[in-house]
């Protein structure tokens, strides 16, 4: 849960489309910072290992998307509705979460298809799959 920053009353959970626009929004007005972190993103994605216990979940501590390793992406926070902070909380933990299921690899690939891609549709799909 966030505090959206416009109304700055209204706590929500983001939708996994909602930081896929995000960063095609900051994509759009930067593009090569933009691009290198969601590089960063994908590098984090490759380190991360699931949870191997409960009590390991419980005790979660983000270890790559801290406030240093994010400082250099601050500027994009200029653009869209999610700071690059959130959006690497997020993702460290979802990444995680992920490993947990054998097969499962949809965020890297919505990751990949931002990376290398401009095509709204590519994207979208990646980030709902099972969408009709």
């Amino acid at each position: 849960m966030y505090i959206d920053k416009y109304t700055k009353a209204t706590p929500r959970t983001p939708k996994h489309i909602n930081w896929v626009i995000d960063l095609l929004i900051k994509k759009e007005h930067n593009k090569e910072l933009t691009l290198e972190f969601i590089k960063y993103l994908i590098e984090v994605y490759d380190k991360v290992q699931p949870f191997k216990t409960k009590a390991e979940q419980q005790k979660c501590e983000l270890k790559y998307t801290n406030l240093e390793n994010l400082k250099k992406f601050e500027p994009l926070n200029t653009y869209g509705q999610y700071s690059v902070e959130l959006i690497g909380h997020v993702m460290e933990l979802l990444s995680i979460e992920e490993k947990q299921f054998k097969g499962a690899f949809m965020f890297k690939t919505v990751l990949t298809k931002l990376r290398d891609t401009d095509d709204i549709y590519a994207i979208s799909n990646a980030a709902m799959p099972f969408r009709h």
